[in-house]
């Protein structure tokens, strides 16, 4: 599948990334095009709404599908795509999935199932626990990058999602994946300790 004509330089590198590593994990060619349709819906959004390619939030889409796959050993192609449709952050950004012919129901299913601090609100931890575990590997996928860039943003936002992050999301992942607990572990740390206590 050709995405080259419809995105911007960094996103169609992004999805030639995407596309090579999950060739690489093992996932043929039909899910690789599951994949690439649902990351070339989530840019078409973000092309809309975010001017600059170098935004922090532009590439997330292709960063979360690349911690599933090149870290997590993903080979599930629905698990990749609805990761790349996944915005837990900000609301202009996130796809309308019902109004997307081309993202297939298995996938929009899984999106629509995957626990979000808007979607939850103080539930989102019992929420977490009782999905099934490839929800919470995708709700824990999309968070840490999310948080991974979170020194980026305007410091107001800094202490809600450090706080949120370590009540929820860290347990969560402690009861789900060891890597993901030991990189939200590091997180925890690092940036309270850089970024919280005056250290950087």
């Amino acid at each position: 599948m050709s995405v080259a004509e419809e995105l911007r330089p960094r996103a169609r590198a992004m999805a030639e990334r995407v596309a090579l590593a999950a060739r690489r994990a093992g996932i043929d060619d039909d899910g690789v095009r599951q994949i690439l349709t649902a990351y070339l819906s989530a840019m078409r959004v973000r092309d809309r709404v975010i001017e600059d390619e170098h935004q922090i939030d532009y590439l997330h889409p292709g960063r979360t599908a690349l911690i599933l796959i090149e870290d997590l050993g993903v080979m599930n192609a629905e698990i990749v795509a609805a990761a790349t449709l996944l915005e837990s952050l900000h609301d202009e950004l996130r796809v309308d999935i019902a109004g997307d012919p081309a993202i297939d129901s298995g996938v929009s299913s899984l999106v629509e199932r995957i626990p979000t601090p808007g979607r939850s609100g103080e539930l989102l931890i019992e929420d977490l626990l009782v999905a099934e575990p490839e929800i919470r590997t995708i709700a824990l996928a999309e968070w840490l990058d999310q948080v991974r860039r979170l020194h980026l943003r305007p410091t107001e936002y800094w202490e809600g999602q450090y706080a949120l992050t370590s009540a929820v999301y860290l347990p969560i992942a402690e009861r789900t994946d060891r890597l993901l607990a030991q990189r939200f572990n590091w997180w925890c740390r690092v940036f309270k300790d850089r970024y919280l206590r005056g250290g950087g």
